[in-house]
């Protein structure tokens, strides 16, 4: 199963962590000790990534993560990062069309 392992699973709940729909555990939060890895994204190192199919309006999800997909091969946004070396990211940066 994938995760949005840019998210804290201590204060998620199943249907905010996990990508599929977990359709039963909806709205319950995360059982830790149910994780082989509980671990989740924290470096201040500025990480880009892509292959998630997000929908909606492109944002930030973490100071320091950014997701590039936003489905633009089923009719969503093709987005970029305009980066200048910072490390905290800014959503004024991002870039999309349609």
């Amino acid at each position: 199963m994938r995760v949005r392992w840019w998210q804290n699973p201590a204060t998620a709940t199943y249907d905010t962590y996990y990508l599929e729909d977990l359709a039963e555990l909806r709205g319950q939060p995360v059982e830790l000790t149910k994780l082989l890895d509980p671990w989740y994204y924290q470096d201040e190192t500025p990480v880009f990534f892509g292959h998630y199919w997000l929908k909606g309006a492109p944002t930030l999800l973490q100071p320091h993560a950014a997701c590039l997909d936003y489905s633009v091969a089923r009719g969503g946004q093709l987005v970029g990062y305009r980066w200048d070396g910072e490390q905290v990211l800014s959503a004024d940066k991002l870039v999309w069309v349609e």
